[in-house]
């Protein structure tokens, strides 16, 4: 083939160059693509635990895949779409290697109990057609248009790597100690952004004091020995039923909470934030209108009818009973 075709070239006058042997930098734009193709073919192959005796098949899915691929280079069109002017259909793309349920015809069952379908491994597509290659019992090559494919299962790797394939990952959420801040290891760190609650910001000094005098700032951290004592339980509903009965209104008043229910210690300080509102009455939106009324039987009337306009129903009932 070699003689034939310099042969054809010399009749052509065409020169041929060749180069140097191993010095492939003289052609580094081809063994750059063929090192970028047979990247492809072994990973897939490697993906799915084929042998090495099928690279052949790889190969020609890589190839197909690469020629349907969009490239910068071109302008984000694929190889097909320059050769044929149109966009091509990847549609029926599936993933090399994984696991299919082939159908199998009629004419190539033994007996009416024979399997509708075989599990096989997908190898490619079959070029000049609209079918593709399976490997049947690892020793055939069968071609087939339908089949159910599981493309998150591999079964010619081993059982434990078969499970890492299967298995999705469950989402991180951060625990309750990391989201409250209760370990000591994350008490420097800030809050986390995916709260549902907002982080509480720090009290801002008052803008009133004149001077700088902040002696009666409340806002102010004081220390232990300055601070005022927390009001008891006792002593907050002792001052509630001292309080004048318009009371209610004034902002330093506090409802009595019902028997049974706990009053934090902060009620005292904070009065507004634990004042118990009345329950809103929402008024009930009326019943719907029934849509479909209740059916009522009218029989015809009719007054050529012998039995008149009885229902014929009970006038068979009565003769029975004579």
């Amino acid at each position: 083939m070699a003689i034939i075709f310099k042969t054809f070239l010399t009749s052509k006058g065409v020169e041929q160059q060749l180069s140097v042997s191993d010095h492939p930098q003289q052609n580094g734009r081809t063994e750059r693509f063929n090192q970028t193709l047979l990247e492809k073919e072994e990973t897939m192959r490697h993906t799915a635990c084929l042998p090495k005796n099928l690279w052949n098949f790889a190969l020609d899915t890589a190839v197909h895949v690469y020629n349907r691929t969009p490239m910068c280079c071109i302008n984000w069109k694929t190889p097909v779409e320059l050769l044929f002017n149109k966009k091509p259909n990847i549609s029926y793309l599936q993933v090399f290697g994984c696991l299919a349920y082939v159908h199998i015809p009629k004419d190539k069952h033994k007996d009416k109990l024979t399997l509708k379908a075989e599990e096989m491994i997908f190898l490619g597509y079959e070029p000049g057609t609209k079918g593709y290659r399976f490997l049947w019992n690892n020793r055939s090559i069968y071609v087939e248009t339908t089949a159910t494919f599981v493309e998150n299962l591999f079964p010619n790797c081993p059982e434990e790597k078969l499970k890492k394939k299967i298995d999705i990952p469950e989402p991180i959420h951060p625990s309750e100690e990391e989201a409250t801040g209760s370990n000591d290891e994350n008490n420097h760190l800030p809050p986390p952004d995916d709260l549902d609650f907002p982080p509480i910001d720090p009290l801002q000094p008052d803008d009133g004091h004149i001077n700088g005098d902040d002696s009666n700032d409340t806002t102010k951290p004081q220390s232990p020995s300055q601070r005022p004592p927390k009001p008891t339980i006792k002593e907050v509903i002792d001052d509630d039923m001292q309080a004048p009965q318009g009371g209610s209104n004034t902002p330093n008043s506090i409802r009595p909470e019902p028997q049974g229910t706990n009053i934090p210690e902060e009620a005292g300080r904070f009065p507004n934030r634990y004042r118990t509102l009345p329950p809103r009455r929402v008024p009930l939106p009326p019943p719907p209108p029934r849509r479909n009324p209740p059916r009522v039987h009218n029989p015809p009337v009719r007054p050529d009818n012998v039995y008149g306009n009885r229902n014929p129903v009970d006038i068979e009932r009565e003769i029975a009973r004579e």
